[in-house]
């Protein structure tokens, strides 16, 4: 899945209407939001974060939405 899906799964979840209301919800821009959505950049661990903070999911399953793949594994 991409960050496009996991905001639209994390926004139904929590029951939020625009990416505005998710970018308040998690402590960002909305601008952030949107250039992860378009894929200009990389979900940030904050956001991953953040979104574990708000929904109680797993950083495992959220990262698993995203196929995130640390940058300091070997």
């Amino acid at each position: 899945m991409s960050a496009a899906g996991l905001f639209e799964t994390v926004k139904d979840a929590l029951k939020l209407e625009s990416d505005s209301d998710l970018a308040r919800h998690l402590g960002c821009q909305r601008a952030v939001i949107s250039n992860m959505r378009h894929g200009h950049c990389e979900v940030s661990a904050p956001v991953i974060v953040a979104i574990h903070e708000a929904t109680g999911w797993p950083t495992k399953k959220i990262k698993a939405f995203i196929n995130y793949q640390d940058p300091v594994a070997p």
